[in-house]
């Protein structure tokens, strides 16, 4: 058993211990680590592979501050889920893949670029913008009669 999964295993049975009844572990990871004796490059290690196993899944990072992590669990990484994961590939896309976590993180920096913007007054103001041109085309297509006209008018 290599190091990165003996702390792989340390912080999912503490995760585990701690978890509510829907598998949810709510925590700051690092303070998890440091507790377990888990020295600070190792429990990055331990964090990315229980979540390339697919043995976690990150739902919110935490950070330094007050925030803290929450950790669905899925499954434990047993040896044979450490057999299973690491099936080498040639294609890349096959050991990566999106997380919920990096999503979030992302729509958060949209969110910052964008200033915030929110979807639903921006949709009620092009919903406003549509039916107040609508009137005004109404209102000028009723005000033009073509039947109006004579032959010798034109």
């Amino acid at each position: 058993m290599t190091k990165t999964q003996a702390y792989a295993g340390a912080l999912y049975a503490r995760m585990e211990e701690e978890a509510n009844e829907n598998n949810l572990w709510v925590g700051k990871i690092v303070e998890t680590c440091t507790s377990l004796g888990i020295p600070a490059g190792g429990y990055n290690r331990a964090m990315n592979a229980l979540r390339k196993l697919e043995c976690v899944e990150l739902l919110a990072r935490g950070s330094g501050g007050d925030r803290q992590s929450i950790v669905r669990l899925v499954r434990p990484p047993t040896p044979e889920v450490w057999q299973d994961g690491f099936v080498k590939s040639r294609d890349p896309s096959l050991t990566t893949g999106p997380s919920l976590d990096m999503l979030r993180q992302e729509v958060r920096d949209m969110q910052k670029q964008i200033g915030g913007l929110n979807l639903i007054d921006a949709l009620a103001n092009f919903e406003n913008r549509i039916a107040t041109l609508e009137r005004f085309v109404e209102t000028q297509t009723a005000s033009y009669n073509p039947s109006s006209t004579t032959k010798g008018e034109q």
